[in-house]
């Protein structure tokens, strides 16, 4: 039975209503395609169950395509999702950054719970992205206040069914992306206003420990001209090698970092401000969540596909 405190009901939006027809195009290799043409500031990409789920923030709902269509999973009302995570028992969890919580979906589109406040009676902030431990919890990113000299105010969450979010990390400059690597024993963090990754050890109860800066940006590539104060490290994602994908926001780009933390490859990427990256099965098929103009709501952008990246 999941846990009750601090828990506010919601009711739940149309599940599974088609908004739109999309042919599936085929890729070749190192051809970036356009799956999804108009999407309002996609973000968070989850591959689960042979679809592809990411957020819409200033549509409040998470989408689905399944390689033709795409239709609503769930839908809110002021939530402003930002990402999604599975867990054990058809849940998964969302990350309303906007509505300033959390909640626990069905995996038939209805909501179980929602958490406004951490186990410490701490507001959980501005949730953002979100990374299923392997373990049954997943971890949370709670960003802090997003602007040039802004404190580091970022947060990280780790939450299971049944429980409180619990802080695990704090005093982060804009919390954002977060993965847990290849063999589950370590958190990687994107630092997106510090321009860095951060690296913790992982707990068996999903506590962090040794935190350290795993990889600062400005070691491996020069900011991109125009880019801005608030570019930085976003979504991040492990290909079946060791290799970490970085979407770089305000950058129009995603950074492919070795195990020895050089530089591999940049993939360029229409969209300037890319917000995320995640891998279809078998770690062939690269997706890649982009807003283009941010200035004018509902800040529309597209998702793109991107076959064998590294060829």
């Amino acid at each position: 039975m999941l846990h009750k405190a601090r828990v506010k009901p919601m009711t739940a939006g149309a599940a599974m209503l088609m908004l739109a027809l999309f042919p599936a195009e085929p890729a070749s290799a190192g051809e970036l395609v356009t799956i999804v043409p108009e999407a309002h500031y996609p973000e968070g990409p989850l591959w689960h169950d042979g679809k592809l789920y990411f957020a819409e923030m200033t549509r409040h709902r998470i989408a689905e395509w399944d390689g033709r269509t795409v239709r609503t999973f769930w839908a809110q009302k002021g939530c402003g999702m930002t990402s999604i995570a599975p867990a054990p028992g058809g849940l998964f969890l969302v990350t309303c950054h906007l509505g300033r919580a959390v909640v626990w979906v069905r995996d038939i589109g209805h909501m179980a719970a929602l958490y406004t406040e951490g186990a410490g009676g701490e507001p959980v902030g501005n949730p953002n992205d979100s990374a299923a431990d392997g373990r049954g919890g997943v971890y949370f990113s709670s960003s802090g206040k997003f602007a040039a000299g802004a404190a580091a105010t970022g947060a990280v969450y780790h939450i299971v069914p049944g429980g409180a979010p619990r802080r695990v990390a704090s005093k982060i400059h804009y919390a954002n992306g977060v993965v847990v690597g290849p063999r589950g024993l370590y958190l990687y963090v994107s630092a997106h206003l510090a321009r860095q990754v951060l690296r913790f050890r992982i707990a068996r109860d999903g506590a962090l420990s040794g935190r350290e800066i795993w990889l600062r940006l400005a070691d491996v590539v020069k900011r991109e001209a125009g880019a801005g104060p608030l570019s930085g490290p976003d979504g991040l994602v492990f290909d079946g090698t060791g290799n970490l994908f970085i979407a770089e926001y305000g950058a129009g780009r995603v950074l492919v970092i070795g195990p020895d933390k050089r530089l591999k490859k940049i993939i360029a990427v229409p969209n300037r401000f890319v917000t995320s990256v995640e891998f279809g099965p078998g770690k062939r098929n690269l997706y890649i969540t982009a807003p283009g103009d941010i200035t004018r709501w509902p800040y529309k952008g597209a998702v793109y596909k991107l076959a064998e990246p590294l060829r």
